[in-house]
């Protein structure tokens, strides 16, 4: 079942239990006592209020489990249907919640997704925008992967100077957070190693050469990573000019199977080569 499906079948389930509820005070339990219309509606209220706020746990935990198990399967078999539903699902919360710390957690969540799956602009840029400014001061490692997905973007669309430029940035967070030890004590050898990472990314773009490209020691552990590193060293040597180089990365693009716009830049890449 899709995300979205089961998204809707679980406010489903819970909406008709709570009409199942409602129910059941006025048939079972209101006949008892002599009771006012008014006053009965106003303990209905009430206690829906209370079932909801009860089953928002248990639902939230359900949603975010199924959450996880699309995620997962997306990252292997590259079908963006595995996350139908979730970018909306979490733009919801961005449009319905006052708390600005709600507001942007949520956006970055959306964006996170949303750039995996399409390369359409992103509704809520600007609340993402937000939370790297408001970031400058106040660590989150939210902020490397918002700069992670800008940047890939700039390489999809073969702006090297802009994609450069963002992994600068990103690279100049890592060591703000580091200098200041703005991290947690579980982050930290994430973000020294995302750090080695963007500094050899740099060297890469900037010397661009076998020998650079090898240095660069990014996660492959699943379909997803090994195709969005399969693709960057594809786009980069195929943009310096260096088609044999690019070679052994393309003849790798084409293995791949999926319905990703990603995909697609690639099949254009395999074709220009």
């Amino acid at each position: 079942m899709k995300f979205g499906t089961f998204k809707v079948t679980i406010e489903l389930i819970r909406f008709i239990f709570g009409i199942l509820i409602a129910f059941y005070l006025n048939s079972a339990i209101f006949p008892q006592f002599q009771i006012s219309f008014i006053v009965q509606f106003i303990i209905v209220i009430l206690v829906l209020i209370v079932y909801y706020v009860i089953a928002a746990k248990p639902t939230n935990y359900l949603l975010n489990r199924s959450l996880t198990t699309h995620f997962l399967r997306f990252l292997d078999n590259l079908q963006a249907s595995e996350l139908d539903g979730v970018v909306t699902y979490f733009n919801g919360f961005v449009m319905k919640s006052r708390d600005p710390i709600v507001k942007s957690r949520n956006a970055f969540n959306a964006f996170y997704y949303h750039t995996k799956i399409s390369n359409e602009p992103y509704q809520f840029i600007d609340q993402v925008s937000q939370i790297v400014e408001s970031s400058k001061d106040v660590y989150s490692i939210r902020i490397l992967f918002v700069y992670d997905a800008i940047a890939t973007s700039y390489v999809r669309n073969g702006d090297l100077e802009s994609a450069l430029k963002t992994y600068t940035d990103s690279l100049d967070y890592c060591e703000q957070i580091i200098d200041g030890e703005k991290y947690r004590e579980n982050e930290l050898q994430f973000i020294l190693n995302h750090t080695s990472i963007l500094r050899h990314i740099i060297r890469f773009i900037n010397s661009t050469n076998v020998r650079t490209a090898g240095a660069i020691k990014t996660p492959r552990n699943n379909n997803f990573e090994r195709l969005c590193d399969d693709f960057f060293f594809a786009k980069v040597f195929t943009l310096k000019g260096m088609k044999e180089d690019a070679q052994p990365y393309l003849d790798r693009l084409k293995e791949y199977q999926g319905n990703l716009p990603i995909l697609d830049t690639a099949k254009g890449l395999i074709e220009l080569n």
